[in-house]
């Protein structure tokens, strides 16, 4: 059976922006994306995709993944348990439990169409965003491994000829504020620079009043840096030279359990074992070149990329946790994208190298005499040819397009972990074992859509994806060389795409079922910080996404998405057994969604008024495959009323006043069996303006 899906509408603030025309609307901007590595009308790619603009990610307050959150249909982000600068992605409820240097992701992140190897310091903000897309399903063929649920691409502005500023300010509630600055400077004729800074900090919401212990924490708190520079180089009339620099910083206190058996959310603790801070630090550096032929695009991507995290962990007083990470990577693609015989052919055509290499070291204490230690050296290297073809026949006036793609991609995992003391495990102290895995795939991806008219679009799409296999940090000694394989999974999408009333409405339609093979489970031992990862067996994903914008006139518009989900294992085998019938895939709502309405009003002599209101909600989920673990649903209100193009002598000011949670939900994110059954809260109703001048 097929699920059915809406998905790749635009958003409720770019309606509310193109609202301008006429005191009864306008037309909905037309949304350009680069999901397929070349530049096409969303309403035109036959995948399921969303994207989210500037202007957007300004009103959501989006600066980071962890800012994503039930922002997008079946995207579920919540931290990981032991690390809140890693956020725990899930989309069309394929994800992880765990956040290691020796496993993978089942979702890619990409930044300027560089794969970010880990989700570690990832809640750090990420300066100068220009535009997010978020590709649901499995993208074997252009993405690569570890895309067996989908991707998300962060796409940062680029520099440009003309100078500009921009200066942001925010205040709000439990201490916090922030600056945002971006310059434009063009240097000569084909010369231009960029430089966006971002600084913000928040007190904590849990706060951590114990005062007997040195360098505490309060519970959620943050101090963040980002700083991006890029420059910009027209080397002729073919060639462009792009160099960006970035570098993230993050100081914070990790997240809270709560034990359930305390009544309401918790705003102050004091924690016997105490809480220090835990800080990251993320940077890389690009090199870009494109070379524009007749009828092509030939582009070398460049990249290094470096982590290093010190994370410090409370588990609710039952044990504490210090870990020290640190990684490189470096990858090297090579992307062909063009066109022939009068573009009847599109053709992308590529070659992806990438390494990375890194340490881990775990100290889990649970008394004086209770304690547990490790480290880890990890190394990975990938290696992929890929290239995909579109063909449009000269029948049915040119309206239908047949879609080939194939990826060929050869991967090797190696590690070795050092057992340095276990009161746990004895036997295993000063043990060191190590594993050294190779995999490879072949995913390909099939695709025809058919222009039914120039507003409406359908297309059915069969795509194929793999999850390369590893290790698990924290497995025991005795299993950890032996390691997991790859995960496997093919996927069918029929879809609609369309526009209605002359571009005043959009909707789209796509059914997708996912069924997985091989699938990697993070499954918790005992004690909760030993994990395993075992390729359980099978599982089929199927579901419902709704996007929908429309213009209602004079200034009001509306949106909503909805995503109906059903995940769920057809075999679990752990240790012989099928334990199917008693697991549930974690984090994994059977209903998802949002609706919000956007009013914008006329231009008077003090500006234009814009109001974004909107409802989130998510229906119970399990949090990890243990039934215990099921978490409530939960929705909540969020509302920002701006003033915008306030013109000054010089430049324009935009003021807004904003809230999330308006209505002070208590609800969990997680709920977790440390020993005693704990659950994460998410924050309380938070309040703040935001002062933005232009020039």
């Amino acid at each position: 059976m097929l699920g059915c899906a809406l998905g790749g509408a635009g958003t409720l603030q770019a309606a509310a922006e193109t609202d301008t025309a006429s005191p009864d609307g306008g037309k909905l901007e037309e949304i350009t994306i680069t999901a397929q590595k070349r530049r096409e009308p969303l309403q035109q790619a036959p995948l399921a995709v969303s994207a989210l603009g500037a202007r957007e990610l300004e009103t959501q307050r989006v600066d980071s993944p962890m800012d994503l959150g039930n922002a997008l249909p079946s995207l579920v982000m919540v931290p990981f348990s032991g690390n809140r600068a890693a956020p725990n992605m899930t989309i069309r409820g394929m994800g992880n439990l765990d956040s290691q240097i020796t496993k993978d992701g089942a979702n890619g992140i990409y930044i300027d169409g560089v794969p970010v190897g880990r989700m570690v310091g990832l809640a750090a903000d990420i300066a100068d965003l220009e535009r997010v897309e978020l590709l649901r399903g499995p993208q074997g063929t252009l993405y690569g491994r570890n895309t067996t649920g989908g991707a998300i691409n962060f796409i940062t502005a680029r520099p440009e000829k003309d100078f500009s500023f921009e200066q942001g300010l925010t205040l709000g509630d439990f201490g916090a504020w922030a600056s945002r600055t971006r310059v434009n400077l063009p240097l000569a004729e084909n010369l231009y620079t960029r430089l966006a800074y971002v600084r913000s900090a928040r007190d904590g919401w849990v706060e951590n009043v114990n005062r007997s212990l040195p360098d505490q924490a309060s519970f959620d708190e943050e101090d963040k840096e980002a700083v991006r520079w890029s420059t910009r180089l027209l080397a002729g009339e073919r060639l462009t030279a792009d160099l960006s620099l970035d570098h993230s910083k993050m100081t914070y206190g990790n997240v809270f359990f709560q034990k359930v058996a305390v009544p309401g959310r918790q705003e102050s603790i004091a924690p016997v074992k105490g809480l220090s801070p835990s800080r990251v630090s993320v940077g890389g550096q690009q090199l870009t070149l494109t070379w524009q032929f007749d009828a092509a695009v030939l582009k070398s991507i460049s990249a290094w990329r470096r982590m290093n995290n010190q994370v410090r962990q409370n588990y609710a007083d039952v044990f504490t946790q210090a870990g020290d990470q640190h990684q490189d990577q470096s990858s090297q693609e090579f992307q062909l994208v063009g066109s022939a015989l009068d573009r009847r052919i599109e053709y992308v055509v590529g070659l992806f190298f990438s390494r990375e290499s890194g340490e881990e070291q775990v100290v889990s204490v649970f008394s004086p005499v209770l304690q547990d230690s490790w480290r880890i050296w990890a190394e990975s290297k990938s290696a992929a040819l890929y290239g995909q073809l579109a063909w449009r026949p000269p029948v049915l006036a040119d309206r239908l397009r047949l879609t080939l793609g194939l990826r060929d991609s050869h991967d090797r995992r190696s590690a070795s972990k050092h057992f340095i003391h276990s009161d746990f495990d004895p036997a295993s102290n000063g043990t060191v074992v190590a594993g050294d895995k190779r995999f490879h795939k072949l995913t390909p991806t099939w695709s025809v859509d058919y222009a039914v008219s120039d507003d409406l679009n359908v297309y059915a799409r069969l795509s194929n994806g793999y999850r390369a296999g590893g290790f698990n940090a924290r497995t025991p000694y005795t299993a950890f060389g032996d390691g997991f394989d790859q995960e496997n999974v093919r996927s069918r999408e029929i879809g609609l795409k369309s526009e209605w009333f002359e571009r005043r409405a959009r909707l789209n339609l796509a059914l997708f079922d996912g069924k997985y093979t091989d699938l990697q489970v993070d499954q918790v031992r005992t004690p909760s910080f030993f994990t395993d990862t075992l390729n359980a067996g099978r599982a089929r994903v199927q579901g419902t996404e709704l996007e929908a914008t429309a213009l209602l006139g004079y200034g009001l518009s509306a949106s909503l998405y909805h995503t109906w989900l059903d995940a769920r294992y057809d075999a679990y085998v752990d240790n012989g057994v099928d334990l199917a019938a008693v697991k549930r895939m974690p984090n994994a709502p059977k209903r998802q969604g949002g609706i919000g309405l956007a009013y914008a009003g006329e231009r008077t002599a003090f500006g234009k008024p814009l109001v974004n209101l909107d409802y989130r909600w998510q229906s119970a989920f399990h949090s990890n495959p243990n039934l215990e673990t099921r978490t409530s649903g939960y929705g909540i209100w969020n509302l920002r009323a701006q003033l915008s193009d306030i013109r000054l002598p010089q430049g324009r000011l935009r003021l807004a006043l904003w809230g999330k949670n308006l209505t002070d939900r208590e609800y969990r994110l997680t709920n977790t069996n440390l020993g005693v059954m704990t659950a994460m809260y998410g924050a309380p109703r938070t309040l703040g303006v935001d002062a933005i001048y232009e020039y």
